[in-house]
């Protein structure tokens, strides 16, 4: 299945590197043709990284977003970071949606002092990390087996200007 309409779904939007390597996707996708919009659980002052190339980033309050609505309008959801874990879950309902695990050995420390759950992982129908090491940890650690691996990469020529006032 070729994917035409993806919705690329952060956690939050500060100049650290999760939100910097999704527009990364975000830009490839789009290369190759697919109509990409971007969304994000927390604002902040990346979204304008967003914008310089052209995408709008639509905030969504993870506990009122009607997911139902995904179903019509995405062919795919790649949700960002564990921390969209839950978002992930309840999308995957309607659409397809990969959970993109940018976390390794120290999943188990975030998801106990975050609040969240190993279900976000275990439950999740598509799980994808970014490094063979992430992903032979999951395996063994959280019993995985659905999960794949696309490494991490940065277009040379980005550059970013640190925002002081949003990390």
């Amino acid at each position: 299945m070729i994917f035409k309409r993806i919705l690329l779904i952060s956690h939050e939007m500060t100049y650290t590197g999760a939100p910097r390597s999704l527009l990364n996707v975000a830009r490839v996708l789009r290369a190759y043709g697919n109509y990409v919009k971007v969304a994000t659980l927390k604002s902040g002052n990346f979204e304008k990284e967003f914008q310089k190339y052209g995408f709008w980033v639509r905030h969504y309050d993870e506990e009122n977003y009607e997911y139902k609505l995904l179903k019509n309008k995405q062919d795919l959801v790649i949700a960002n970071t564990i921390f969209c874990g839950k978002f992930a879950l309840k999308a995957q309902q309607f659409v397809n949606t990969i959970l993109y695990i940018r976390e390794g050995e120290n999943l188990p420390d975030i998801i106990s002092h975050n609040g969240l759950v190993d279900d976000y992982i275990t439950k999740s129908k598509n799980v994808v990390c970014v490094s063979e090491y992430s992903k032979n940890f999951i395996e063994k650690y959280y019993g995985v087996r659905n999960i794949y691996v696309i490494h991490n990469f940065l277009y040379s020529e980005i550059v970013f200007e640190q925002d002081e006032n949003n990390g």
